[in-house]
């Protein structure tokens, strides 16, 4: 008897050391879950009809997708999350293009089309490359709304901490946002893991950085959110500094949020200075 339970321990053993070393080695694998094909221009004008890729770098394959209403005096851009790719999103872009906003919708490494795979310091030098081609349209910081979903949230955040100090941005607008991906990884895994360490740098804190934001700040979560826990978004919201909104739905999920009035809480947002 005691022989089978050592025998069972050390498999426990060896699956816990196997698990978190597969993790470490390849955290892509379990953080990121892309749709890797790249939409087409004529999927993508058949829901919006002046939209069009754009290059982000001359280097990479960086690209976004991007629309310029006639006489765009503002723009935002859209961070989407951890899967799929900025095709699915297209409905979050629709409502600012019928309030006369550009819109540019940047996709990440491994993401649409793009070769490699995602990493966290990838997505945040997509969220400088974004910027800075807003930048060369002619759009100030001033006139730039960073928005950002789920994981996309703390690129967001990432950006107006980094690109913003000295000269801030529009606003930023966060929906369904995390604490981190190390804190929400915790919950799912029980406490088990050192998930701060084999996650190698992919923990997406954005707690790191919201109390050094200068930008005001409006945050909508779910109570009915599965994924991000909803007290998260409170967590996150405590922290940062005024001015800031908090939208609550009860009966939202982890997408759900436009359709329970969060798009006419960003506009009245907006609207009032």
């Amino acid at each position: 008897m005691i022989s089978f339970l050592k025998i069972v321990l050390l498999g426990c053993v060896i699956a816990y050391i196997g698990f978190a070393l597969l993790v470490y080695f390849m955290p892509h694998v379990f953080l990121y879950h892309p749709d890797t094909v790249k939409p087409s221009l004529q999927k993508m004008t058949e829901k919006i009809p002046d939209i069009r890729e754009v290059s982000l770098s001359d280097t990479t394959d960086a690209y976004g997708w991007y629309v310029q209403p006639n006489n765009a005096k503002k723009a935002v851009v859209f961070f989407h999350g951890n899967s799929d790719n900025a095709s699915y999103f297209l409905n979050r872009a629709k409502p600012f293009l019928d309030k006369g906003y550009a819109v540019l919708m940047p996709e990440y490494q491994g993401f649409g089309g793009r070769k490699g795979k995602s990493h966290q310091s990838s997505m945040e030098m997509d969220v400088r490359l974004a910027v800075a081609f807003l930048n060369k349209q002619g759009f100030k910081n001033t006139d730039i709304v960073l928005y950002g979903h789920s994981m996309g949230t703390y690129l967001a955040v990432y950006g107006a901490k980094e690109l913003g100090q000295n000269n801030p941005f529009e606003a930023v607008i966060l929906e369904a946002p995390f604490t981190s991906v190390a804190d929400v990884a915790d919950k799912e895994s029980f406490y088990l893991f050192p998930v701060r360490l084999i996650l190698r740098g992919n923990t997406y804190d954005s707690m790191l950085h919201i109390r050094q934001i200068n930008t005001r700040l409006l945050i909508g979560h779910g109570m009915a959110d599965k994924v991000v826990p909803y007290a998260q978004g409170e967590r996150l919201f405590e922290k940062a500094n005024k001015p800031k909104e908090f939208f609550s739905s009860t009966e939202a999920g982890h997408r759900e949020l436009p359709v329970y009035g969060f798009m006419s809480e960003i506009f009245r947002f907006l609207e009032e200075k």
